[in-house]
């Protein structure tokens, strides 16, 4: 299935997000705005004000270079760390007030 690219440029690092052209039926939606996560007492900024929105059903791949923040992103969105700033939506609801039985 075709993609479109979706370029950003985190700490002079270039990566990008690829979404297929035609989602799936079935899903969630994924709503992020503004997510920031440090680590080393603020040293690092693995994500700075990230936005980005998933449509359910939506097949994206995010792509880039050791270090720009790709692992980072995928443990918030999985909810196995906070982010220090910024709200993640799953399903319109805050990911803060989801639980891990969920």
């Amino acid at each position: 299935m075709p993609s479109t690219p979706i370029s950003a440029t985190m700490h002079g690092r270039d990566w990008s997000i690829r979404r297929a052209q035609q989602p799936m039926t079935a899903g969630m939606e994924i709503s992020a705005r503004g997510l920031k996560k440090v680590f080393d007492d603020g040293l690092v900024r693995a994500l700075d004000g990230l936005d980005l929105q998933v449509a359910p059903g939506e097949q994206t791949a995010i792509t880039g270079p050791t270090g720009c923040g790709k692992s980072t992103l995928l443990s918030l969105l999985g909810l196995l760390e906070r982010p220090d700033a910024g709200e993640l939506l799953l399903d319109g609801r805050p990911a803060s007030m989801i639980s891990p039985a969920e």
